[in-house]
């Protein structure tokens, strides 16, 4: 349960550092972010995977970020605080989907359109008071 915990932790103190950047840098491009696209096997001892396993997760490494390169700049850093986003507020329709499947039923228009700026939830983000 700890190592469960320290992995979920984990990917919600990285968010908060890329939130509180967009939000006190709205003008910067922060060109690519990579993020597993897919679920990444764990075992009880951290760092026990086999080596199919560890291929596994070096070939899904190399693919996202060749995918993120290919989509082009901008866009996956808003696509992930999107997904954030989703995941913060406890959607329902959000709650089946790994980042990948995510990306995937967004590009076929299953999630609208999203702006972190006009997103009352996120604005904790950003020394900014919205009226």
């Amino acid at each position: 349960m700890l190592f469960r915990y320290l992995e979920i932790s984990s990917f919600y103190n990285s968010m908060d550092g890329l939130l509180r950047s967009k939000f006190a840098y709205p003008h910067a491009n922060f060109r690519y972010v990579i993020a597993p696209t897919g679920s990444i096997p764990s075992s009880l001892y951290p760092l026990n995977l086999n080596e199919k396993q560890v291929n596994s997760i070096f070939a899904m490494g190399v693919k996202d970020a060749q995918d993120v390169i290919n989509k082009g700049s901008k866009e996956s850093l808003d696509d992930l605080i999107h997904y954030h986003a989703l995941k913060k507020t406890g959607n329902k329709q959000i709650a089946e989907h790994t980042y990948g499947s995510f990306l995937e039923a967004k590009k076929n228009g299953e999630f609208e359109e999203y702006d972190i700026m006009k997103d009352p939830y996120m604005r904790k983000y950003t020394y900014k008071v919205q009226k």
